[in-house]
């Protein structure tokens, strides 16, 4: 390259901007210009895919909200720390009852805990392409520790 041309490197795409005879304020200008195209680009490219999934707890006499923790599994068993706004701890999430779920593309595997009281459930659920779903889930009590006279 000549004096005063000027290269610019956005991996993976070289622009070699030399040929433009104009200064190099225009030039630089440009640059960022096909740069910002690039990335804009390459930006729907990372976001394609992504589904979203809001999973609703409920107890199954009182139909009231639980505070849940959910263990989410992608399809090779690792444990999957999702896009969302809640406490995120090693291998699970915690929220109050209700939690929407931002994914990619994949089959899912999971488990349901509210606390000791609560049957553990377990599932599974596939994610498709730009998915809007809901699914509410009721847990199930199998003993009312406060009826029996425990406290804490």
């Amino acid at each position: 390259m000549g004096r005063g041309s000027i290269k610019h490197t956005f991996a993976p795409y070289v622009l070699d901007l030399s040929m433009f005879h104009t200064t190099a304020i225009f030039r630089t200008i440009g640059a960022a210009a096909i740069a910002l195209a690039l990335c804009a680009g390459s930006s729907a490219t990372v976001w394609a895919g992504v589904g979203k999934f809001t999973i609703l707890v409920v107890d199954a006499d009182t139909q009231q909200p639980l505070p849940a923790r959910l263990h989410l599994k992608n399809a090779r068993g690792r444990p999957m720390r999702p896009r969302v706004k809640a406490p995120y701890w090693k291998d699970h999430i915690v929220f109050d009852g209700s939690v929407e779920l931002k994914l990619n593309q994949g089959h899912y595997q999971f488990e349901l805990e509210c606390g000791p009281e609560y049957k553990t459930r377990s599932g599974h659920f596939e994610i498709r392409d730009l998915a809007d779903d809901q699914q509410e889930i009721e847990m199930h009590r199998f003993v009312d520790l406060s009826a029996e006279g425990w406290w804490s």
